[in-house]
């Protein structure tokens, strides 16, 4: 019986410290498992910051690339408007006196067909010759040599039909005097810029009439 009773203690003794060591064992995986739950919920928490971050930083990325973008549009549509312009006032201002200035500045911003239709090469031999002081030739074209046009008002529209190129229409009125006297001219103009792989702009095709007022 007390052999009996011993085993029995000693059993009783082994299960109570397994059953300690199992709670302690439990306990370590545990606080290890709520270690690694932590441990990945700051993680998650630094990745989801993360990605807010990048896709804040994306969002950024593609609102400057859209300003850039607007940027070189607003700056490629003023180039094209400032050639617009000159072409304009270096039409309607001149003196016959300098014709062959007014045909080279209209050739750094126009096609040798658009300034021909201007000032033809002809026109500017028949003035230049005109102005000879002893020129005794009569067949050259007469022109007045007191006329003179400027630039009064200017109304331009454009339309954009490409990144490179522009359709504008113009209502354009001028002042000209000479020795029939002073009078004011009003035109319609319908021209086009085209930019060209080098990235100059020039007028390339140009056309005008005349309104009746």
């Amino acid at each position: 019986m007390k052999i009996k009773k011993l085993h029995l203690q000693i059993a009783t003794g082994v299960l109570i410290f397994c059953l300690i060591v199992a709670g302690i064992t439990l306990m370590k995986n545990k606080q290890k498992m709520t270690t690694l739950e932590q441990s990945y919920s700051e993680k998650l928490k630094k990745e989801q910051t993360k990605q807010s971050q990048l896709a804040t930083e994306n969002k950024t990325l593609k609102t400057e690339v859209q300003a850039v973008k607007n940027n070189e549009q607003e700056k490629n549509s003023q180039n094209f408007d400032s050639i617009s312009y000159q072409f304009i006032e270096n039409y309607t201002t001149y003196a016959t006196k300098n014709i062959s200035n007014k045909r080279e500045v209209l050739l750094k911003i126009a096609n040798d067909t658009v300034v021909n239709k201007i000032v033809p090469e002809q026109q500017v031999a028949d003035i230049a010759s005109q102005l000879t002081a002893n020129n005794k030739d009569k067949n050259i074209y007469s022109s007045d040599l007191t006329f003179e046009s400027k630039l009064l008002t200017s109304k331009i529209y454009r339309d954009v039909t490409g990144n490179n190129s522009c359709d504008y229409f113009a209502l354009v009125t001028y002042e000209v005097s000479g020795a029939s006297g002073k009078s004011e001219q009003q035109v319609m103009l319908e021209y086009a810029l085209d930019k060209s792989v080098d990235g100059k702009i020039k007028v390339v095709s140009f056309d005008y009439h005349t309104s009746v007022n």
